[in-house]
Protein backbone atom coordinates (compact mmCIF):
# COMPACT_ATOMS: atom_id res chain seq x y z
CA UNK A 1 0.00 0.00 0.00
CA UNK A 2 1.51 3.44 -0.83
CA UNK A 3 0.58 6.74 -0.76
CA UNK A 4 1.37 9.98 -2.76
CA UNK A 5 2.96 12.65 -1.14
CA UNK A 6 1.88 16.13 -1.17
CA UNK A 7 4.40 17.15 -3.84
CA UNK A 8 3.23 13.96 -5.79
CA UNK A 9 -0.30 15.50 -5.61
CA UNK A 10 0.92 19.11 -6.50
CA UNK A 11 2.74 18.24 -9.50
CA UNK A 12 -0.53 15.91 -10.85
CA UNK A 13 -2.80 18.81 -10.16
CA UNK A 14 -0.60 21.55 -11.77
CA UNK A 15 0.04 19.37 -14.81
CA UNK A 16 -3.65 19.06 -15.36
CA UNK A 17 -4.21 22.81 -14.78
CA UNK A 18 -1.36 23.97 -17.56
CA UNK A 19 -2.53 21.09 -19.52
CA UNK A 20 -5.94 21.74 -19.34
CA UNK A 21 -4.55 25.48 -20.49
CA UNK A 22 -2.91 24.84 -23.40
CA UNK A 23 -4.59 21.41 -25.18
CA UNK A 24 -6.03 24.30 -27.24
CA UNK A 25 -2.81 25.13 -28.67
CA UNK A 26 -3.01 22.83 -31.69
CA UNK A 27 -6.01 24.33 -32.61
CA UNK A 28 -4.92 26.96 -34.53
CA UNK A 29 -2.98 25.38 -37.24
CA UNK A 30 -6.33 24.41 -38.48
CA UNK A 31 -8.90 26.99 -37.85
CA UNK A 32 -10.30 26.84 -41.49
CA UNK A 33 -10.38 23.76 -41.78
CA UNK A 34 -12.14 23.10 -38.78
CA UNK A 35 -14.29 25.88 -39.33
CA UNK A 36 -15.58 24.37 -42.78
CA UNK A 37 -16.27 21.01 -40.85
CA UNK A 38 -18.30 22.64 -38.18
CA UNK A 39 -15.77 21.91 -35.34
CA UNK A 40 -16.31 24.76 -32.89
CA UNK A 41 -12.71 24.83 -31.33
CA UNK A 42 -11.44 27.93 -28.65
CA UNK A 43 -9.51 29.52 -31.72
CA UNK A 44 -13.08 29.75 -33.35
CA UNK A 45 -14.83 30.82 -30.39
CA UNK A 46 -13.00 33.04 -29.30
CA UNK A 47 -10.62 34.28 -32.03
CA UNK A 48 -9.34 37.78 -30.09
CA UNK A 49 -8.87 36.27 -26.92
CA UNK A 50 -7.68 33.15 -27.30
CA UNK A 51 -4.02 33.89 -28.69
CA UNK A 52 -2.93 36.85 -25.86
CA UNK A 53 -4.64 34.48 -23.47
CA UNK A 54 -1.50 31.76 -24.35
CA UNK A 55 0.68 34.41 -25.19
CA UNK A 56 0.60 36.15 -22.16
CA UNK A 57 -0.46 32.92 -19.89
CA UNK A 58 3.03 31.04 -21.06
CA UNK A 59 5.60 33.56 -19.21
CA UNK A 60 2.99 33.78 -16.29
CA UNK A 61 2.87 30.17 -16.16
CA UNK A 62 6.66 29.77 -16.39
CA UNK A 63 7.42 32.10 -13.88
CA UNK A 64 4.62 30.25 -11.41
CA UNK A 65 5.82 27.07 -12.03
CA UNK A 66 9.46 27.90 -11.07
CA UNK A 67 8.39 30.32 -7.83
CA UNK A 68 6.43 27.21 -7.11
CA UNK A 69 9.19 24.18 -7.58
CA UNK A 70 11.79 26.75 -5.81
CA UNK A 71 13.58 26.86 -9.24
CA UNK A 72 17.26 29.02 -8.94
CA UNK A 73 16.96 33.06 -10.72
CA UNK A 74 19.30 31.77 -13.80
CA UNK A 75 16.91 28.72 -14.65
CA UNK A 76 13.35 31.25 -13.67
CA UNK A 77 15.47 33.64 -16.47
CA UNK A 78 16.05 30.86 -18.97
CA UNK A 79 11.87 29.46 -18.67
CA UNK A 80 10.16 32.67 -18.66
CA UNK A 81 12.41 33.59 -21.75
CA UNK A 82 11.76 30.98 -23.88
CA UNK A 83 7.96 31.19 -22.61
CA UNK A 84 7.82 34.87 -23.47
CA UNK A 85 9.44 33.32 -26.93
CA UNK A 86 6.53 30.97 -27.43
CA UNK A 87 3.81 33.12 -26.43
CA UNK A 88 5.13 36.22 -28.39
CA UNK A 89 4.97 33.51 -31.39
CA UNK A 90 1.61 33.06 -30.29
CA UNK A 91 0.17 36.45 -30.56
CA UNK A 92 2.64 37.27 -33.37
CA UNK A 93 1.53 34.65 -35.84
CA UNK A 94 -2.06 35.73 -36.03
CA UNK A 95 -3.16 35.60 -39.50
Amino acid sequence: HSKVSKTGKLAVQLTIVVFTFTVHCQDFKDVEGDRLIGHRTVPIMFPIASRPVVGFGLPIWSYLLCCIWDIDRFCTLAFVAYGCFLGGRFIARRR
